[in-house]
């Protein structure tokens, strides 16, 4: 059951522009990550002064409402919190399997009044270990800030792009990771507490956690409401990663490196990957983005074009995809092919490419 000071605006119904795309269901590590309560002064809701004016204390079994879920299994239980828990859904970001469990504030909220939203978690020893990862986090159209914890190992930080042990991060953007420190579990004396704030015409949002019930925070600041953006989307998520743990030792020696596949035919086609994926790309031209990966458009396999041998067994997969950022198109390029140079002017990206083994 939740605690409302001040009476909720109409719920807005609205397309959540997250993060990361949702993925299949898997199994994946146990987790169970307790939240305590959600409080939001002005917002909306009042006038920001300090004293919360909504919040909602998860104290009645099997009540979360007008929460809903977005992803994974989130239950309220006899202990008074709100659980993200296992199985979440499975995701892929960078090469990094993560499962997450994620819940959507029914409203949204606007730049144009002042807000301060606290979410209080109780975490223990338990719920650090390698592979955790938990936040807040606000999104604004194609923009995005989260602040949270996460515990990742050497492999799967280098990946995501934040080192590896205990660290409080915010991330910005596409999963952008501007600001991380690192902490011991002797820091956590009390809850953790994420924050996010903004004054009223503000694009900025502070982000701040506190590892010791408010005795004192982490402080980031990022921009939020930017692009013509005016009102945020609300989450709150659980995405520990899928711990691999150390390399198993090679039995055999690896395969040779397959030769160059420089003449291929493709064929117009459609097909899926078990799960979609999000992947972070800079090539050779200039231009860095993260990208959805949407769907099979063209297999390419290996040919042999005016007499010249190629691999026979390795082709190539072209994947529709859709950068989620976008910079100015890069200059003209003149390249060198076996039937002369050819100037090209490029545009928007629209595919990416993959090699695959041919059965």
């Amino acid at each position: 059951m939740h605690k409302q000071v001040a009476r909720l605006a109409a719920a807005a119904i609205f397309v959540v522009a997250g993060l990361w795309a949702h993925k299949t269901q898997g199994q994946g590590p146990d987790f169970d990550y307790g939240v305590d309560r959600a409080e939001y002064d002005g917002c909306g809701f009042g006038a920001k002064d300090g004293t919360p004016d909504l919040t909602y204390e998860f104290d009645t079994p099997g009540d979360f409402s007008p929460w809903t879920v977005d992803s994974g299994t989130v239950t309220v239980e006899a202990d008074g919190h709100l659980h993200l828990k296992s199985p979440g859904d499975l995701l892929n970001y960078n090469g990094v399997n993560l499962y997450r469990s994620q819940v959507l504030h029914p409203g949204t909220f606007s730049n144009t009044v002042a807000c301060e939203r606290t979410v209080t978690w109780t975490i223990d020893s338990e719920d650090l270990v390698t592979g955790t990862s938990f936040a807040s986090l606000l999104t604004c159209e194609g923009n995005a800030v989260a602040v949270g914890s996460a515990n990742y190992n050497a492999d799967d930080g280098g990946l995501i792009g934040i080192p590896a042990g205990l660290r409080t991060f915010v991330t910005q953007g596409p999963g952008t990771i501007v600001g991380n420190d690192s902490f011991d579990e002797s820091d956590v004396t009390a809850q953790v507490i994420t924050r996010q704030s903004w004054g009223a015409g503000d694009t900025d949002v502070k982000s701040e956690i506190s590892l010791n019930g408010g005795v004192s925070w982490r402080t980031y600041t990022t921009s939020l409401f930017v692009g013509g953006c005016t009102t945020a989307n609300d989450f709150i998520y659980a995405d520990p990663a899928e711990d691999s743990g150390p390399e198993p030792t090679p039995t055999c020696e690896p395969p040779p490196t397959p030769a160059p596949r420089d003449r291929e035919v493709c064929y117009k086609g459609s097909g899926s990957f078990p799960m979609s994926s999000i992947m972070a790309v800079a090539d050779a031209i200039g231009f860095t983005a993260d990208y959805d990966i949407v769907k099979v458009v063209r297999l390419c396999v290996p040919a042999n074009i005016m007499g010249a041998p190629n691999d026979p067994t390795m082709a190539t997969v072209i994947v529709k995809a859709r950068a989620r950022s976008h910079a100015p198109n890069p200059s003209p390029i003149t390249v060198q092919t076996f039937l002369g140079p050819v100037t090209v002017d490029p545009k928007k990206p629209v595919e990416l490419s993959f090699p695959a083994q041919l059965p």
